[in-house]
């Protein structure tokens, strides 16, 4: 799918009137969410804070605590909701419609703002979540994110979204597409249990005439590094510790690549178990991507971590970066897993949609709860996830 013209506007409203019929056939009786299940709502910051103070034909918008209990009971079944509260908890922020009679919710709509990972930085950036609509309901789902649109952010965006969702999102003009899978595969490793390549090695006769050594960083390399996110939405070195290197669950490692002594790139990595063998993950990068070859450097991580393969799940406004690096394109007959909390041996197609104000809108894996826990263990560093 090709993504459209960028949109300069992120209020949609005119959209709407045209496209009404789509818009209702694609909430009623649809599953809409962009998490599936609804118990798995977590993150890593404490100090989420809420963008909104109007109501969209509703009584009153509040602002208070929300709990794994009430967003259970978003699912029962109620009628004339009379509320839209912006509800909020130490890990996501919740848009909820609230049924008068029952106290339930009759839909909700999950987003995390970038500025819950850094205080500091200026746009105002939002990823959609999950979102639910009951069958008795199936305007309000329509209705919470056309509130959310009129708190003027500079760019809405969704990863993973279900063919209804797409067709809403279509609906109101949003850019569309999917995201592409590169690899890097171990050379060294002939029985690959994880994925499924086509016989042949990875830029293995790759030649560059740049000096590139790389090793894994510490969080004080990473905050001395000052390096910028050259994409968009906004992120920060900040950003980037408290979303990844104090996640609370997962353990992220930090790959510095250097370009002739000169730190480039960061790639921003955790290590994947499943079937008895191992993957590396990239979720997300600062810097920029090296204008050489470094298949080598990564082939190296490979080696000594025992893993089949490291993948790069992103949209980009360049790809040609991206293999330039040394990366492969996943080919026909190629199967690279997405799903690990169960592991589900199959190619996924991630889909995506957005709007912004600004240009080089890009999404990598940890966008949005993308690379969020399903599984929890008692050990949580490190876990097998």
């Amino acid at each position: 799918m090709q993504d459209s013209k960028e949109s300069k506007n992120i209020d949609s409203n005119k959209n709407i009137k045209d496209s009404k019929e789509i818009l209702e056939s694609s909430l009623h009786n649809a599953d809409i969410s962009h998490s599936p299940n609804v118990e798995n709502i977590e993150s890593s910051n404490k100090d989420s804070k809420k963008d909104f103070n109007k109501s969209l034909n509703y009584n009153d918008v509040k602002d208070s605590n929300n709990s794994k209990q009430n967003i259970e009971s978003s699912l029962q079944d109620s009628k004339n909701s009379k509320n839209i509260d912006s509800k909020q908890n130490q890990y996501y922020n919740f848009l909820v419609a609230i049924n008068k009679q029952t106290q339930g919710f009759d839909a909700l709509l999950g987003f995390i703002i970038t500025r819950l990972y850094d205080k500091n930085i200026k746009t105002k950036d939002i990823w959609l979540a999950i979102w639910k609509a009951k069958e008795s309901c199936p305007s309000l789902g329509l209705q919470l994110i056309l509130y959310l649109q009129k708190q003027d952010f500079d760019s809405i965006g969704a990863v993973g979204i279900s063919s209804s969702g797409l067709k809403f999102y279509k609906a109101l003009r949003y850019n569309l597409g999917y995201m592409k899978h590169f690899y890097i595969k171990n050379n060294k490793i002939n029985n690959f249990k994880i994925a499924t390549f086509i016989e042949s090695k990875t830029n293995q006769d790759s030649k560059t005439k740049d000096s590139i050594k790389a090793k894994i960083l510490t969080k004080q390399e990473i905050i001395e590094s000052n390096l910028d996110y050259k994409y968009y939405p906004t992120k920060t070195i900040t950003y980037f510790i408290n979303r990844y290197i104090n996640h609370k669950f997962y353990k992220y490692e930090a790959y510095g690549i250097y370009i002739n002594n000169k730190l480039k790139t960061i790639f921003i990595f955790r290590e994947v178990q499943a079937l008895d063998s191992k993957c590396l993950r990239i979720t997300d990068m600062l810097g920029e991507f090296p204008k050489c070859d470094i298949s080598e450097s990564l082939q190296e991580l490979l080696e000594q971590r025992n893993a089949e393969y490291i993948d790069l799940l992103c949209h980009v406004p360049n790809q040609s970066e991206i293999i330039e690096s040394g990366f492969r394109l996943k080919q026909k007959g190629e199967i690279i897993p997405n799903y690990f909390e169960p592991f589900v041996k199959d190619n996924v197609d991630i889909s995506f949609a957005y709007k912004s104000k600004n240009k080089n809108y890009t999404f990598f894996k940890g966008d949005s709860d993308q690379d969020r826990p399903n599984f929890i263990e008692s050990n949580h560093k490190g876990a097998t996830c």
